[in-house]
């Protein structure tokens, strides 16, 4: 199961990674390009799951209506 949950991870990265610069993509978008439709909340657990040093572009992921997802206060 670790292993499955890893893979989905590394796909979900990529997939963020792919995100041009200038741009962003909704959950659910990230999670369709990684091959896991309706797996928004998916998208969510890989980004808590980055590793310390990383290059992956987060702050790319927003929510579906356009707005950032994680509480700023």
């Amino acid at each position: 199961m670790k292993v499955a949950s890893e893979k989905r991870n590394r796909r979900i990265w990529e997939a963020i990674c792919n995100i041009p610069i200038g741009s962003v993509a909704s959950y659910g978008q990230i999670a369709e390009i990684a091959g896991y439709s309706r797996g928004a909340r998916q998208v969510a657990y890989a980004l808590r799951k980055l590793p310390d040093r990383h290059s992956v572009p987060w702050h790319r992921v927003i929510r579906a209506s356009g707005k950032i997802a994680f509480n700023t206060g």
